[in-house]
């Protein structure tokens, strides 16, 4: 009788199996728990589960693991007690901190998976919509086509999705597009160096743009540097993750103090340091008060409350201290009047809910609000504080409010230059006045300022038009708007009218930026062949006339008396008078 071959191949697979099985059964699986942190107020937000074999299970590292487990059909068993673990553990969070689990599309797709979901948050006492799915890499294309209808049954039941490494590997854009998650997190590979990187600096602010727009939210891996952590608060990333702000540990950690320190000066900073112009006027100023009722209340609970107050135009559905979405009452009157009087109004709420946050501009809120569609066009949107709610913003009043600030812009920002214009000055140098001009306010501490223009101007449009005097205005602008973006966020830019500029600037920096732009402009101005012939044949050569002031906010009482400074020399530095090359002439 002949002796039957054993392949090595399906040996080793059956010792990869018993292996394996040895996992499940005695539970060598560890969680750790690396915390995702909300970077404008410093705090932890939400936990991702991260699962390691044990030291006895036989098994190198978690990569070894789950590979071995896909490769013999068993990714099923493992992901089922690593999600165990997860829930056993999120049942001791406090209410609002969220659960990332990562789960790979093949498990998605097995018809076990909403019930195996359904039982661990009964199990663990949390509300579904506290548990973000996060999709791995492991999937095929064909995967991915299965997965959508499974996504969509994880949304009605109040879960949220994640899609895990954007920015590597398969999730593109055609992905994002496709399974229209909650959340996105960029991979490491995006974050490593982005201060450093000015391609991923434009494509992480892409990304931002997208996700406000969108009502998407971007979470940035593999943080490692405070570089990169400020780099990301800048373009305004919301969330972070990674070492610097937290290891992968156990779920009762504490931020670093000086770390969040610099999180919310940070974020702060880059808030503030914006020109305050009408068009970034954040939606905070025209917030209403809203109803804010449980997402478990019945249709026919709403309904009574739509009633009680004949102006109540609907309800933000809350879940716990997380706004998931609002009800309008129609949908509110009409579910109770058929057969969903007795649903929850949760199962009212639609996918496209957007939730800003107080400093989003009135530009940015336009933008979100007409990127809806069908009935979710009319809907207001959601203002938060973090986990707080503030109110709503109707349409309505957005578009009020564009229409001012059209014509506030108008009359606040130049329209030859786009730079703040005279009344935006005006506010900013009161600014100023009244915190340096007080008689405790300690001398020195105050910035510097510089009023600028171009010697010989109205000779030279004489001569040449305006049209070429407009194109030497538009040289100085390009010159001082490139210095005033290197030179850091405390310098401002305003235009005085005409040829005359303000240039105001802190930590002694006013000498260097003005000699700066006194030189590049002559340079540009020799390199400019039609503006060289003309300044050269002209009856008085042009130039940059600089008037420095230093501290000259210390003691001043009015705006009058400050820009009287213009028409008088500083006895300290008059860059216009300082010698200079003239340009070589041109036959």
């Amino acid at each position: 009788m002949p002796t039957k071959q054993i392949n090595p191949v399906d040996s080793d697979a059956n010792q990869t199996r018993r292996s394996l099985r040895r996992v499940v059964d005695e539970r060598l699986l560890e969680a750790r728990f690396q915390p995702i942190v909300e970077l404008r107020r410093g705090r932890i937000a939400a936990y991702e589960c991260l699962s390691r074999p044990s030291p006895d299970s036989g098994f190198q590292n978690a990569l070894a693991l789950f590979d071995a487990a896909e490769n013999v059909g068993m990714l099923w068993d493992i992901e089922g007690v690593a999600r165990d673990n997860s829930f056993g553990a999120a049942s001791e969070w406090p209410e609002g901190v969220l659960l990332f689990m990562n789960c790979s599309p093949q498990v998605i797709c097995d018809e076990r998976f909403l019930d195996s979901l359904r039982e661990g948050v009964k199990r663990a006492g949390i509300s579904p919509r506290r548990v973000v799915i996060e999709i791995t890499e492991r999937s095929d294309e064909q995967a991915d086509t299965v997965v959508l209808d499974q996504v969509q049954q994880l949304r009605d039941e109040g879960y949220q999705i994640a899609i895990d490494d954007v920015g590597a590997g398969t999730s593109g854009l055609n992905r994002i597009m496709s399974i229209r998650p909650a959340w996105l997190k960029l991979d490491r590979a995006l974050v490593a160096d982005i201060d450093k990187d000015r391609a991923k600096k434009n494509l992480v602010r892409f990304m931002v743009h997208f996700a406000r727009l969108s009502g998407v939210r971007i979470i940035a891996e593999g943080i490692e540097r405070r570089e990169e952590l400020g780099t990301l608060i800048e373009l305004g990333v919301p969330y972070g993750q990674g070492y610097l702000l937290g290891m992968p540990g156990g779920y009762d950690q504490r931020l670093d103090p000086e770390l969040r320190d610099q999180m919310c000066v940070g974020w702060n900073s880059n808030t503030s340091s914006a020109m305050r112009d009408p068009r970034s006027v954040g939606v905070v100023s025209i917030i209403s008060e809203a109803m804010n009722l449980d997402a478990s209340k019945t249709a026919t609970e709403a309904a009574q409350a739509c009633l009680r107050d004949r102006a109540l135009p609907g309800v933000i559905a809350m879940d716990g201290y997380e706004a998931i979405g609002w009800v309008s009452r129609e949908q509110m009157l009409r579910a109770a009047s058929d057969g969903r009087a007795e649903l929850p109004i949760a199962s009212l709420v639609s996918d496209n809910a957007p939730r800003v946050c107080g400093s989003t501009t009135i530009v940015e809120a336009l933008e979100i609000a007409a990127a809806r569609d069908g009935a979710d066009a009319s809907a207001p949107l959601i203002v938060t504080d973090g986990d707080r709610v503030r109110g709503i913003v109707t349409v309505r009043d957005l578009i009020s409010t564009a229409a001012e600030v059209c014509r506030a812009v108008q009359t606040r920002t130049n329209q030859t230059s786009g730079l703040p214009g005279r009344v935006r000055c005006d506010e900013y140098v009161i600014d100023l006045i009244d915190r340096h001009g007080r008689p405790d306010a300690p001398k020195g501490a105050g910035p510097d300022a510089a009023f600028i223009d171009i010697k010989n101007l109205a000779s030279y449009n004489e001569a040449f038009g305006f049209e070429l005097g407009d194109e030497l205005i538009q040289e100085l602008v390009g010159q001082l708007c490139s210095l005033v973006n290197a030179g850091g966020r405390d310098a401002f830019l305003g235009h005085l009218g005409d040829d005359r500029f303000l240039l105001i600037a802190s930590n002694g920096r006013i000498r260097s930026l003005t000699s700066k732009l006194v030189e590049g402009f002559n340079r540009r101005l020799r390199h400019n062949d039609r503006l060289l012939r003309s300044s050269t044949g002209g009856p008085a050569p042009v130039g940059v006339r600089v008037n420095i002031h230093l501290d000259p906010f210390h003691g001043m009482e009015t705006l009058r008396a400050f820009y009287r400074l213009e028409r008088r020399r500083s006895p300290v530095m008059d860059a216009g008078d300082q010698p200079r090359n003239e340009p070589r002439r041109v036959a």
